[in-house]
């Protein structure tokens, strides 16, 4: 009888047993797989966009020389100082002297919200002393820069036996 007893009470502990300890480990272990391969995919799609990244920027850097003549190009901010020694170095490369050289005011209006980004125009004008030919190596040189760079006008005159030349230029930058 004792046995009748002790067997129903076991077989009522082992289901309390296998309900409040077992079966919760169980979900939980399953849960935590499902969560697992989850991270997994998801680990998975983020090694694959590095690795479309980094051939992408491998294949920017081939055109890494393009690029950085589209910058200078079209720079995002036209800076005076910049072009002032820009203009400068190509002054004195072609054998000319700056005498002087201004900003003027005008250009394009600012483009308003919304509306595609149009290149804005600065007015650039100076004047140089040199000869004829240094003049012309010059001009030449300003229209095949990588910038855009267009000559508006171009004065000559002579003072002391020497030419001295002004120039009015039209800079574009966005």
């Amino acid at each position: 009888m004792k046995i009748v007893f002790i067997l129903p009470i076991f077989l009522l502990a082992s289901f309390l047993i296998f309900f409040y300890l077992v079966l919760p480990g169980y979900q939980n272990k399953s849960r935590l797989q499902e969560e697992i391969a989850e991270k997994t995919q998801e680990l998975a799609k983020t090694e694959e966009d590095i690795i479309a990244f980094s051939q992408a920027g491998s294949k920017l850097k081939d055109y890494g020389e393009a690029i950085a003549k589209i910058e200078n190009a079209l720079p995002p901010a036209f800076s005076f100082a910049d072009f002032l020694n820009y203009l400068q170095k190509e002054v004195s490369d072609n054998g000319l002297i700056l005498l002087s050289f201004g900003q003027e005011k005008g250009g394009a209006a600012p483009s308003q919200e919304g509306q595609a980004k149009e290149p804005k125009e600065h007015l650039v004008s100076f004047s140089t002393s040199g000869s004829w030919q240094a003049m012309e190596s010059l001009i030449s040189a300003l229209e095949k820069s990588s910038r855009l760079i267009a000559v508006e006008s171009l004065a000559s005159g002579e003072d002391l036996g020497e030419l001295q030349f002004s120039l009015q230029l039209k800079v574009h930058s966005y």
